[in-house]
């Protein structure tokens, strides 16, 4: 029985794609025999002052979580107001998250191999295989390749060491595998796509019909939405521009608009869309992620006008659900969507992604069909295939250094 150590650091009480993505992949990873499988994740604890300056939530100290089915052992990381200074404001080294790493360092000596999720998590499965020889993979989710790196010369530093010496790294797109050769073509690389939750399905025309009666949306109207956190990575600053442009050039049935998600942006942009006389639109706020299926299923198109993805697991949802759903070419949204669906984020974006998706509406919507790729089932077993050879090798070579 190998002693496998799930890392990662989330917050666990707002969870958002990669906390899910990390979950849903640990989860079908546990299927397979012969492992003992032990998860923790880092959560930050944050002092009022910071808290007030980040407008986030007082969480308590507990030692672990059940969340559907697994117990997720929680270590607590302080996060002060120096912490804030250094590392958000003047992108400097964090020299008190490297005390964090070695203080902690020994609960995972007894591992045979550490299943690490980005930079922190890997930073700190580097310093156990540096001191003890676990072996590690991290698994790579997006910003933590595409933009975090590029903004603090230290991270960058860090990413590139820790992928550097990792026996895999695994990434949730193959565009942002071909990003991290700009840190680094020293590394062994692979992709792992995320799939989606079994609770994504297609309901069907009368549960739909249902659904969308419940929520105010009448039976022949179109219902456009953008899901995620209303932050300027997101794009979300865009959302007026383009249901203003969608609004004005779509003449057939009446027309809705949803919004779910939260963010700095949202009072900015509810008060733009307000200024839209033509565009119906409802902002839902974070939704629980249960709920996030029956949302789903009433969507007829979703966009996505991010500035940068890694794999945004919202479009495989939301293809699993039967919406359609057109984005900005960046990341691995196309090899998701499809190349026809996916746009330049030029001066022409608007207008283009606009005419997708009024294309779309007036044509009763576009067989979207979802990849074989994006399955959790397919991922775990490619993860227990990369696993089962790198333990054999571990086992191996600690009988011949015996």
């Amino acid at each position: 029985m190998s002693r496998i150590a799930v890392l990662f650091a989330e917050n666990l009480y707002d969870r958002k794609g990669s906390a899910n993505a990390t979950l849903n992949r640990i989860k079908h990873l546990s299927v397979f025999k012969g492992y003992e499988i032990s998860v923790f994740c880092i959560t930050t604890y944050e002092c009022w002052l910071i808290r007030m300056l980040r407008h986030t939530k007082r969480v308590d100290k507990i030692d672990s979580l059940n969340i559907e089915g697994l117990k997720i052992n929680l270590i607590w990381n302080t996060f002060s107001l120096f912490d804030y200074l250094l590392r958000i404001k003047l992108h400097g080294k964090a020299i008190f998250r490297h005390r964090f790493v070695k203080k902690i360092s020994a609960t995972f000596k007894s591992y045979d191999l550490i299943s690490a999720h980005s930079d922190f998590a890997g930073e700190i499965a580097k310093f156990v295989f540096d001191k003890y020889g676990v072996p590690y993979c991290v698994t790579w989710h997006g910003s933590d390749i595409h933009t975090n790196p590029f903004k603090n010369k230290f991270d960058f530093r860090l990413v590139r060491d820790v992928m550097e010496s990792a026996c895999y790294n695994f990434f949730v797109s193959k565009a942002l595998l071909d990003c991290s050769d700009l840190i680094t073509k020293r590394a062994n690389k692979k992709v792992l796509y995320n799939g989606a939750s079994e609770a994504f399905y297609n309901y069907g025309i009368e549960k739909k019909t249902e659904l969308r009666n419940k929520f105010g949306i009448s039976p022949n109207s179109k219902l456009v939405a953008f899901v995620g956190n209303l932050i300027s990575i997101k794009n979300a600053d865009m959302l007026p521009f383009i249901f203003g442009k969608i609004s004005e050039s779509y003449n057939k049935e009446h027309l809705s608009f949803w919004v779910i998600g939260d963010g700095k942006l949202r009072e900015h942009i509810e008060s733009e869309i307000k200024k839209l006389d033509d565009v119906d639109c409802i902002f839902w706020g974070n939704q629980p992620i249960e709920l996030m299926p029956l949302y789903m299923n009433c969507i007829d198109v979703l966009i996505l006008p991010s500035k940068n993805e890694g794999l945004p697991l919202v479009t495989v949802e939301a293809l699993k659900c039967g919406a359609n759903v057109v984005g900005s070419n960046v990341g691995g949204i196309k090899e998701v969507i499809g190349v026809d669906n996916v746009f330049d984020l030029d001066e022409n974006f608007i207008e283009n992604i606009a005419r997708r998706v009024v294309f779309i509406l007036e044509h009763g919507g576009l067989n979207q069909a979802i990849s074989s790729n994006f399955d959790w089932d397919r991922t775990a077993e490619l993860e227990n295939k990369y696993y089962k050879e790198l333990l054999s090798a571990s086992a191996s070579d600690r009988k011949k250094s015996n």
